[in-house]
């Protein structure tokens, strides 16, 4: 197990790559602090959250799709991780009604509205390989929605095959994605997997699929080491790699 204080970059340099690590817990403060719709904390507002809403918000209006967009009304307010949290509960109310209907048209609009949580490094679906209608595929997408509010014993593997039948869905996004199916139907979690986690949780250059597995069961051990929850640790991660000490440690850490 490795908790290390975000300012000891020495330990942190001298961890292994695959090695896997995160910054210390803060101490809970006095009075708990706004909640996301799983009780994590709300993502933190920072110049880095409010570039990738309003890259993605370009994206989505240039690419036909302003009604996504509309959905983040503001980004330099201070109410980005509000909204965010919003449009969060209001997806996951969508996948609940698909998860119960098994509607195909519920699930394009479910995923914009994924992606626009997700930020401008999803964009390569809507700009590459002839965009969102020749890289998007209901069925696939179907299959994997399913395959992450199930508790199959090989699901890291049945979302991989679905995500192969999706044009430029990676792990870092299809695992987004899973995230939240996998809370829609209260399944086991299964956590994001991007690039930032991967090099600063695992020292890796990037995120793959192979490494997923472990990665779960890592998360999983250390969020029961600090007795919280997977979706809590992961925000934690999130947010401590977003402030200037996150980026001193992921510099640290980057093969």
């Amino acid at each position: 197990m490795a908790f290390i204080d975000i300012h000891d970059l020495e330990a942190v340099s001298r961890l292994r790559p695959g090695q896997f690590a995160l910054p210390t817990l803060p101490p809970p403060p006095p009075v708990p602090p706004p909640a996301g719709a799983a009780g994590e904390p709300l993502l933190g507002d920072t110049q880095r959250l409010r570039k990738t809403i309003k890259g993605i918000c370009t994206t989505l209006r240039r690419r036909g799709l302003p009604h996504i967009a509309d959905l983040i009304t503001a980004i330099d307010d201070g109410t980005l991780p509000q909204q965010l949290s919003d449009l969060e509960a209001a997806f996951l109310d969508e996948m609940r009604r698909y998860l119960d209907a098994r509607d195909p048209a519920l699930l394009p609009g479910v995923f914009h509205k994924v992606h626009l949580w997700g930020g401008n490094e999803g964009r390569y679906i809507y700009v590459k390989s002839g965009g969102f209608d020749q890289n998007f595929c209901a069925a696939a997408y179907g299959r994997f929605a399913l395959g992450a509010a199930s508790d199959h014993p090989a699901r890291e593997e049945v979302l991989e095959t679905a995500a192969d039948g999706i044009g430029q869905f990676g792990v870092s996004f299809a695992t987004k994605h899973a995230r939240f199916w996998a809370q829609a139907a209260a399944a086991a979690p299964l956590p994001i997997y991007d690039k930032t986690l991967a090099v600063g949780c695992l020292g890796l250059d990037n995120s793959y699929w192979r490494h997923y597995s472990g990665f779960i069961l890592e998360l999983n051990e250390h969020a029961a080491e600090a007795g919280v929850s997977i979706a809590t640790l992961e925000r934690h991660a999130f947010n401590s790699f977003s402030t200037p000490a996150g980026a001193a440690w992921l510099a640290a850490r980057k093969p």
